[in-house]
């Protein structure tokens, strides 16, 4: 991925929103430019799944992945420190934002 390739880019990092219908952050950045889907494993946040919960998490993010491509916005994954992670996608494709839909727990405003 080049700068000058995706000069108006933004990025829309996944988190407990799985889903391409009614999802506000897609809605808006998509509407205004090219997109680069992201979801992040950091394991030093409390959200992180485990159990049936993480074999949820992993069939919703392959459908994601699916949908998305077919929109030819394949979604990313990585691991690691979710600010630097998002840091360092956002210098790697000049984006111009990052957007994402709000989590109502309580340790989630911390981000």
């Amino acid at each position: 991925m080049d700068k000058e390739d995706h000069v108006n880019t933004s990025i829309v990092w996944f988190r407990k929103d799985l889903r391409l219908k009614d999802n506000p952050a897609l809605f808006h950045s998509a509407r205004s430019g090219p997109i680069l889907p992201v979801y992040i494993w950091d394991e030093t946040l409390p959200e992180q799944e485990e159990g049936a919960s993480r074999w949820w998490l992993h069939e919703s993010l392959l459908s994601l992945a699916r949908s998305l491509s077919s929109t030819g916005s394949p979604l990313v994954f990585a691991r690691g420190s979710t600010k630097e992670v998002l840091v360092h996608f956002a210098k790697r494709s000049n984006a111009q934002k990052i957007v994402w839909n709000e989590l109502i727990e309580p340790w989630a405003k911390n981000l």
